[in-house]
């Protein structure tokens, strides 16, 4: 039995990647989506939706199964690195993985601001963009730790850790591969273009169960804000931008 943990902020392309996961492992699964707020799962909590999960490899929390799925969104790694999920079935056996996602601010806080802006009010766009007087410091803070733990300056997370950088993940196919293996998964078979219902689908083309008509736009979603004041705001950390070149190279046309 496996069990993988992903660590990821919000719009990251978190579902995405949890829906890839299921395609490299056969056998039961189990997905838990974002447990960070809910550490005691009860047995027979049932499996969340993934576009690439049929409905047959699907089982419950407390049911034996191969693979055992969960993500914490926006954690604190210093609050929840060493944290496991523990079902019950198998767990002492288990073999477990972490997985620390990581996709470049630029991007990410164009998706987080877009998503906040068409579900004003609600508890969704409230946690894209914390409701304080000044949320970009806590975005800031949040996403410069787990840059530092992506480049091993910190060791926040325990055990077995895979970094996946998520702008290569999109589109480099090799990178999947060595990734999979990594993971300790079956050779990976390219990518689905659903959209996961989970999450909130995506923040520019549409909701739940469409299609991903545009990859590439997903590294160009900074440019529909390139002259909003609060998306300047959210990305002018000198800091974060200067983390944001050595993991990923140039994203907007002036760095």
């Amino acid at each position: 039995m496996h069990v993988i943990r992903l660590f990821a902020m919000k719009r990251a392309g978190s579902h995405a990647v949890l829906d890839w996961i299921t395609t490299l492992f056969p056998g039961n699964v189990c997905f838990l989506n974002d447990v960070i707020n809910d550490r005691t799962v009860c047995s027979s909590k049932e499996c969340c939706d993934l576009p690439s999960l049929p409905l047959a490899r699907r089982t419950r929390a407390g049911d034996e199964k191969d693979l055992l799925l969960f993500n914490l969104e926006d954690p604190s790694l210093a609050n929840t690195g060493t944290w496991w999920l523990d079902t019950g079935a198998q767990s002492g056996t288990a073999k477990r993985v972490s997985i620390l996602l990581l996709r470049d601010p630029f991007n990410l806080f164009a998706s987080r601001l877009k998503a906040a802006r068409d579900e004003v009010g609600s508890v969704f766009s409230n946690n894209l963009l914390p409701p304080f007087n000044h949320p970009e410091k806590i975005l800031h803070q949040m996403w410069i730790e787990h840059a530092r733990e992506f480049l091993n300056e910190t060791s926040l997370i325990d055990g077995q850790k895979v970094i996946i950088n998520y702008n290569q993940w999109c589109f480099d196919e090799g990178y999947r591969q060595t990734l999979s293996r990594e993971i300790g998964g079956n050779e990976t078979t390219g990518l689905t273009q659903l959209i996961p219902r989970q999450g909130f689908g995506s923040s520019f083309e549409g909701w739940r169960g469409r299609v991903l008509k545009n990859r590439v736009g997903l590294l160009n979603r900074w440019r529909h804000f390139q002259e909003d004041s609060t998306y300047l705001n959210l990305i002018e950390n000198e800091e974060m931008q200067k983390l944001s070149l050595q993991i990923f190279g140039p994203i907007r046309d002036e760095q």
